[in-house]
């Protein structure tokens, strides 16, 4: 038994179909997707994708962001600041059909195939959606999540950086992102988990893809206009393979600070464009 494993894809259509081209030539017997699997400009194309390779899929953070925005149930300021912009003008290229289909979905499983060991699903962690593992930072934390994981391998995505442990006799690994890299190589990287000698194992792949199509996309379609600085962090990203999203966001948190808004998770305006403007691009 062979699973091709993939994560954070955010809508990246070119990085999904070069995965899958390869996982197909390597072989494998079903499709794993730990979330986040739409954003950007093709969230309908990849979920079409999945669905016709009978995916196991579950939610990501970016899916409850899609849901929330699709049925009015968003916080009142995400429905207007300038931060999620690239949030709304994604929302508004996806089709009801893609919207009600990650409305489904749980937000983690267990995968048992025919009497294998089982294994479990998150996108952050088993502790949240948005709780990222990051195990040469923490590796306590791992070690601590791993004690409760009843399972003998544990899936996550969130963080885009591929890495793979084994605590207490539990594998726990990331396949990293298959669309928005952020290990500083732009590559679309997924995993294939493969049963044999009686455990499961684990090969980290890489593939390249063409991101010129991703930018004429992001042109084409008004995102990377109407989106803001947050759709050219995120189309950065995929050309470079580095965390600038994420870099974004540090930078905005720490002028929100400076001017006195201490744990300020959505910017005014005013900040959030200081932030853009100021931002070190050229650096990436």
């Amino acid at each position: 038994m062979r699973l091709a494993v993939l994560a954070d894809i955010h809508g990246n259509l070119p990085a999904l179909e070069a995965t899958l081209a390869d996982a197909d030539h390597r072989g494998f017997d079903r499709l794993v997707v730990a979330g986040d699997y739409t954003g950007g400009v093709w969230s309908d194309g990849v979920t079409d994708l999945l669905r016709t390779r009978d995916a196991i899929m579950i939610r990501g953070n970016n899916e409850d962001y899609l849901l929330d925005f699709a049925y009015g149930t968003v916080q009142e300021e995400w429905q207007h600041r300038a931060q999620w912009a690239s949030v709304r003008c994604s929302c508004d290229l996806t089709d009801r059909s893609t919207i009600d289909f990650a409305a489904g979905l749980p937000e983690q499983r267990v995968i048992d195939l025919d009497g294998r060991s089982p294994i479990r699903l998150v996108h952050g962690s088993p502790q949240g959606i948005s709780d990222g593992i990051y195990p040469d930072r923490d590796p306590d934390k791992l070690d601590e999540i791993l004690l409760r994981v009843e399972e003998s391998v544990l899936i996550c995505g969130h963080t885009h950086r591929p890495w793979v442990e084994e605590h207490h006799n539990t594998l726990a690994f990331n396949p990293g992102s298959a669309g928005l890299s952020c290990n500083g190589d732009p590559r679309s990287h997924y995993a294939l988990l493969c049963w044999e000698e009686n455990r499961w194992q684990v090969e980290h792949c890489a593939v390249p893809y063409d991101t010129d199509l991703v930018r004429a996309a992001y042109v084409d379609t008004g995102l990377l206009e109407k989106g803001g600085g947050f759709s050219r962090a995120s189309l950065l990203c995929a050309e470079t393979g580095q965390p600038v999203a994420l870099g974004l966001v540090l930078h905005a948190r720490a002028i929100a600070e400076k001017a006195g808004l201490k744990n300020c998770r959505i910017l005014p305006d005013d900040l959030w464009e200081e932030a853009v403007s100021t931002f070190a691009w050229d650096s990436y």
